[in-house]
């Protein structure tokens, strides 16, 4: 988690420009896109927007802070059970890839008392 200095420290325009909304290529914007958030599909969207999710990432590893960061699988909306998996491969072929809103929060609250996962990217599922 970076409170407002840290992440301005980063640079200008961290918060803003760098973080896209899922789904949106570059070129959106200007009018150029034919995909259409679900049916056609444009060339590079993907691509760019791992670039980017790769970038951030290397912002944060090398921003000199204390940092983890948390991979959860697909959001639901399910309640907190305080019963998931974490810290598991990302080429992990049993765990379900959905885990609640709740049940992310939770950990991340725990990770503000536990240095387990101190500079390191742990996956979170069920």
């Amino acid at each position: 988690l970076l409170a407002a200095e840290e992440a301005s420290a980063l640079g200008a325009g961290f918060g803003r420009r760098r973080l896209r909304r899922p789904g949106r290529c570059d070129h959106a914007a200007a009018g150029r896109c034919r995909r259409y958030h679900g049916r056609r599909r444009c060339r590079g969207s993907d691509r760019s927007l791992f670039a980017d999710h790769q970038r951030q990432e290397r912002y944060v590893q090398q921003s000199g802070l204390d940092w983890t960061i948390v991979r959860p699988g697909a959001f639901t909306e399910g309640a907190r059970t305080g019963q998931y998996r974490h810290g598991f491969p990302g080429t992990d072929k049993t765990s379900k890839l959905k885990i609640s809103r709740a049940d992310v929060a939770d950990f991340i609250l725990k990770q503000l008392t536990d240095r387990t996962y101190l500079g390191q990217a742990p996956s979170l599922s069920y």
